[in-house]
């Protein structure tokens, strides 16, 4: 459900999202999909020049796959990564890659106008979209995400906080984003030699672990090891 939520969100309208996960990802929003499993023997080399997709949802293995079959997506990023049960997929745009007009002629939404601009590195401008896109979708949270790291970057970084830790509170059940969240706490913590800080990074690594039990180790790994290397109490 809340993958259907952050695509219909983070996504422009008249995206096509294609590979194994497409059906799953689009039950409940408007994006479109078009099924299509990557790895079959037979490979359709015309596919994506007669369908109008503009998105690829897969993780690694079914991506690797892609490649090997579409060369011409070779060295593209995941515009956002989405956890499906254990399984990492990212959501790549592939609008451009090849000879569908349709698809061609798809523009992109402010999440991903904001994205090209920190690849840019014009990153005010980034921020000012970003922060208009935020303010209309506050539940979106790889636009929660790629905002923090803009505030980051430019002369907000003091609203980091607020961001990452109200974002973390509306998904409690997001493994990831309860781990990134504990992770920036405990370095503001560690740098500022701030005990209560401290405490409330653990509530994150904590929540991590109750998320995804299977993946206790690594939270505690994790934290472990940034006290280490910091030389942290």
């Amino acid at each position: 459900m809340e993958a259907n939520q952050e695509i219909g969100q983070i996504l422009g309208e008249g995206a096509v999202l294609s590979g194994p996960y497409a059906a799953a990802l689009t039950l409940d929003n408007k994006v479109k999909s078009f099924i299509h499993l990557f790895g079959v023997t037979d490979v359709d080399t015309t596919l994506f020049d007669r369908y109008p997709v503009t998105h690829i949802a897969a993780e690694a293995g079914n991506w690797k796959e892609a490649v090997k079959q579409y060369p011409q997506l070779e060295g593209l990023m995941p515009i956002t990564t989405l956890w499906i049960r254990d399984f990492a997929v990212g959501i790549y745009y592939v609008s451009q890659v090849f000879e569908n007009p349709q698809a061609n002629a798809y523009r992109k939404s402010g999440y991903e106008t904001a994205l090209d601009l920190m690849a840019r590195q014009q990153m005010d401008s980034a921020r000012v979209v970003m922060e208009d896109v935020y303010r209309r979708h506050p539940y979106q949270k790889s636009g929660g995400m790629m905002l923090a790291n803009i505030w980051q970057q430019t002369d907000r970084a003091g609203q980091v906080f607020g961001l990452l830790t109200s974002l973390a509170d509306k998904y409690p059940t997001d493994f990831n984003l309860q781990m990134q969240t504990g992770r920036y706490v405990q370095a503001a913590a560690i740098a500022r030699k701030d005990n209560r800080l401290l405490s409330i990074a653990q509530k994150y690594y904590l929540q991590s672990t109750l998320a995804n039990r299977f993946k206790a180790d690594v939270a505690n790994r994790t934290y472990m090891q940034m006290m280490q290397q910091t030389g942290g109490r």
